[in-house]
């Protein structure tokens, strides 16, 4: 995507990035003289933020500019004049700073603009009047000649030892050799040439002496060096050094060695170091201050006496000192005997004959700083107090408050200035500003006061005043320290409170002391044991306590029975609690015994009533063993109600196969309480922690079973309008019933078959391959065997439920039940229906055993609910409902039989004639002219059994 930036907009922008961190100030300015851009130094320079300076214009900062001016200035740049000025800046606190202005004309497309570099000259000022003094005392000029602009420049002394006037100037140095032409006699002036030309070829350095005659008669003896500056390619490119006058050596000799004496002397300790850290000169207060002779100090290096400064640290402030030529920090050294003593240092950058040298003028600092950390402690003290203080002068005006004051009491500074100290105390003995008052707290220097302060919102809360006399400079001052006693007061209040129930408790209390004497008791000790309180003060606490105590244990509290005894030397049990306590370094211990006599006498009797309890206990837990023995063989089964042999058969199947994950398939006619032996495979199961899932296949359309069975994806036909979960998903982890299995259709069957054998399943419309873990349980009253035989059941998926087939009794089968279920039933839906029936007839009872009930325990339960319903007294009226069912059963009987129950009923009734032989010549088979394994083959398909008949 190309940019809309005008390209000179990206030059300047560019240009500002790259002016941001340099290191001189930087200002944009346009025609009218308006600042556009400014960066970091600039706005440091002049204190301005960058956004306040670019509000601004040039004559604002610039008291001697004016838009005349600034005008002559637009067009001479206009020309390519170069700008160059020295000024002062006004800074933002209204300072003025001397600066050097160096301007140039920038272009950025059809926009001009003018680049101010602001140097900041206070420094470099400095500096120049420094060397200026030192020159000008020690009669030393400069001089440079640079190679590259063919330039000399000469300091103003220089000027003046050569009786030139001026600061320091430039000259062409054609020119300059000219000048010199006349004042030094020829052969001096080759020589010095000759060294100049050597110096520039070979980048050696030199040193001559020359006679000058700046006037008619008049004589200087000069000393002139140079030293000479390479490239990196080894080329001079400058040559510099000094001009002395060497006049007067003797007077030059004195005030040399007047000067040293003074630098050896001073207080001040003076030090030069070498770029490597290297001493090159200490003063003697340096040796007296670290213990170190001057030659073992010159032995040594900066890091040995300044630890903080190792070659790191060193680079640095060397790069610091080069840039800025003068710094000041506090630091400390090191003396011989390795202690720390802190110092305030300048370092001056020198160069003297090629050298970098940093003179260091230090100041012990100790002293000094030990009083700023005193002064900074107590100011933090007297801010950060937890106590109120004020400082009051004789007429009681307010002179000065902490911080905690003005938290506590709500007033500000303001309100203090029209307030005087009378209005804020309320019950103090008389004025604090009387001169009663202050004739006492002269006397006595300082005076206690307990009294009441009024705070702003007009609440008075107690305080405790210590008003202090102090005499400073002449004026008399009363320091008043004052403290809420607020919390005081009330836990004053507690303790009393504290010390009221102390006595009054109905417990025996006790302060022991580490070597275990009683050193305090309450008036409950007293009275219960029967002792005085001065009789158990001093008194070791185990002489009343028959259970030796020991109190120097490392708990902190616990708790046990002890017995005490009295002064009648009876024993009275206690539960003792003990806490250990520390105040003041001193261990403490509290003792609080509790009366529990009749606690113990009821726990006696408790025991007694436990034992009786646990006899019993033991006699009638043998008794109820027997007796669910016999309930259990009798009558329940997991909420199966049986007491025949025969079925007892099929609940020993139920148990066999509830342990394992086999498939179980339960076969039998209508009504016979199928889904009940499902529900105990469930429940005897590992898996009755989780849901048997039941599903009816005869109870749903055949359109329906596949999505109750696996669910469906939203969207899968018309009207699924979300997702769904199918019965083998919710009884993950369980148990599934498919009840009436016959009645599943047969293309189902097929993904029936792959969640038996795999474990699998998909939901209708969907995709992903689904892991269940399932126990399936079927039932069915239909003939599979035929079904398969007649392709309308799966023969793989009959084999894989018939892994472990459970066939149940009808109820024809198990006569012995039917007592037993009539009474359950009875019991059940009087309950329900609010009745109280308790008798039924044994000659009903019998009739029902005599009946073949083809509806089994399902029509026996509607019998019995009919009954109920029609009973009025409280005995069953089970005839009438039982003739009613036998109308029922004449007229279902009317009907015509089909061939299998025809053909069911005639092999019966052979065995019956043949005494159920099924074999042999006199067997069932001969008769009804069937091969032996055919009968018996029809017989399982028919399930036509003995004990089943019987």
């Amino acid at each position: 995507m190309t940019s809309s930036v005008p390209p000179h907009h990206k030059t300047f922008n560019a240009y500002k990035k790259a002016f941001r961190f340099f290191r001189s100030g930087v200002v944009w300015l346009d025609e009218a003289g308006v600042i556009i851009g400014t960066n970091r130094k600039a706005s440091e320079l002049l204190k301005y933020t960058e956004a306040k300076l670019q509000q601004k214009n040039i004559f604002e900062i610039d008291p001697r500019l004016n838009l005349l001016q600034w005008k002559k200035t637009w067009r001479a740049l206009l020309k390519n004049t170069e700008y160059h000025k020295e000024t002062e800046y006004i800074t933002s606190d209204g300072l003025l700073i001397p600066v050097a202005v160096d301007g140039v004309l920038l272009t950025f497309g059809e926009t001009a603009s003018v680049l101010f570099v602001i140097e900041d000259l206070m420094e470099s000022h400095r500096l120049k009047d420094l060397l200026s003094v030192t020159s000008s005392a020690a009669k030393v000029g400069s001089w440079a000649l640079d190679l590259v602009r063919n330039e000399v420049t000469i300091t103003g002394e220089c000027q003046r030892l050569l009786g030139l006037e001026g600061d320091i100037s430039v000259h062409p140095s054609g020119d300059f050799m000219n000048q010199l032409t006349g004042l030094i006699s020829p052969v001096e002036l080759v020589g010095l040439q000759e060294k100049l030309v050597a110096s520039i070829k070979n980048g050696i350095n030199f040193e001559v002496e020359v006679i000058f005659e700046p006037k008619a008669g008049q004589f200087r003896r000069l000393s002139i060096n140079g030293f000479s500056q390479q490239s990196e390619l080894e080329q001079t490119v400058k040559v510099y050094g000094a001009v002395k006058d060497i006049s007067n050596f003797e007077a030059r000799t004195e005030d040399l060695y007047l000067t040293q004496f003074s630098i050896d002397y001073s207080n001040e300790m003076i030090f030069w170091f070498r770029p490597d850290g290297s001493i090159a000169y200490a003063n003697r207060a340096v040796c007296d201050k670290l213990g170190y002779t001057r030659d073992e100090l010159m032995a040594l290096k900066a890091q040995d006496i300044a630890p903080d400064f190792d070659q790191s640290a060193r680079e640095e402030l060397w790069k610091a000192l080069r840039e800025k030529k003068y710094l000041e920090f506090e630091t400390e050294l090191l003396t011989k005997d390795h202690q720390l003593f802190p110092l305030y240092s300048s370092l001056n950058y020198i160069k003297f004959k090629g050298q970098e040298f940093n003179c260091v003028f230090s100041t012990d600092y100790t002293e000094r700083k030990k009083a700023q950390e005193q002064l900074l402690l107590s100011q933090f003290t007297l801010e950060n107090a937890q106590e109120m203080i004020l400082w009051v002068d004789a007429d009681g005006e307010i002179i000065f408050v902490n911080n905690r004051f003005y938290d506590l009491t709500g007033y500000t500074a303001a309100d203090l200035q029209s307030i005087h100290l009378d209005q804020l105390y309320i019950g103090a003995e008389g004025p604090l500003s009387k001169q009663e008052f202050w004739q006492d707290l002269h006397r006595e220097k300082q005076l206690e006061v307990e009294t009441d302060f009024t705070l702003k919102d007009g609440r008075q809360i107690p305080v405790y005043c210590s008003f202090n006399y102090i005499n400073f400079e002449g004026k008399e001052l009363n320091c008043i320290f004052m403290r809420d006693w607020t919390k005081k007061k009330r836990r004053d209040e507690e303790i009393e409170l504290a010390k009221s129930a102390f006595e009054i408790a109905g417990e025996c209390i006790f302060w022991v002391n580490e070597q275990g004497l009683i050193k305090f008791t309450n008036q409950s000790a007293s009275t219960i044991l029967g002792f005085s309180t001065a009789e158990l003060q001093g008194l070791p606490f185990n002489e009343i306590c028959t259970d030796p105590l020991i109190l120097d244990e490392e708990e902190v509290y616990d708790q046990r029975e002890v017995t005490l005894k009295t002064r009648r030397n009876t024993h009275l049990p206690t539960e003792l609690s003990r806490t250990r306590l520390e105040v003041d370094g001193r261990i403490s211990w509290c003792l609080i015994a509790r009366n529990i006599s009749e606690r113990k006498k009821k726990e006696e009797e408790l025991a007694k009533a436990r034992e009786r309890v646990e006899e019993l206990s033991i006699r009638l837990k043998g008794e109820n063993v027997l007796l669910r023995e016999e309930i259990s063989n009798t009558y329940n089964f997991n909420n199966i109600i049986t007491g025949s042999p025969n079925y007892r058969q099929v609940l020993k199947q139920v148990a066999q196969v509830a342990d394992s994950n086999a498939t179980v398939l339960i076969l039998g006619e209508t009504g016979t309480g199928k889904e009940l032996l499902a529900r105990a495979i469930h429940s005897l199961s590992d898996r009755d922690a989780a849901s048997m899932v039941k599903i009816n296949c005869a109870a749903l359309p055949p359109n329906l079973i596949e999505s109750e069975l696996f669910g469906h994806e939203k969207g899968a036909f018309t009207g699924a309008v979300q997702q769904k979960k199918g019965r083998f998903e919710m009884a993950d982890g369980g148990t599934i019933f498919l009840d009436e299995l016959g009645e599943m259709p047969l293309d189902l069957q097929a993904k029936l078959l792959r969640v038996l054998q795999e474990g699998e399943l998909e939901r209708v419309g969907g995709t992903r391959t689904l892991k269940v873990d399932v126990r399936v349980v079927a039932a069915t009253n239909r003939n599979l065997e035929d079904m398969v035989q007649s392709g309308k059941f799966r023969e793989d998926l009959y084999y894989r439920l018939n892994v472990f087939p459970i066939i149940n009794l009808p109820l024809r089968d198990r006569k012995e039940d039917i007592p037993l279920l009539i009474k359950h039933f009875t019991r059940k839906y009087s309950k329900q229906l609010g009745k109280n029936i308790e008798k039924v007839l044994d000659a009903d009872i019998k009739a029902l055993e005599r009946y073949s009930f083809p509806g089994n325990i399902r029509e026996l339960e509607n019998m019995i609910e009919r009954a109920v319903i029609i009973s009025d007294g409280k005995t069953l009226n089970l005839k009438s409902s039982f003739d009613r069912s036998q109308t029922l059963v004449k007229k279902r009987n009317t009907k015509f039989l089909t061939f299998e129950e025809m053909q069911r009923q005639h092999i019966i009734n052979a065995l019956k004639r043949t005494n159920w032989r099924v074999t042999g010549p006199k067997g069932a088979a001969r008769l009804l002219g069937l091969n032996d394994r055919t009968l018996a083959s029809k017989m399982r398909k028919l399930a036509i059994k003995k004990e089943a008949l019987n």
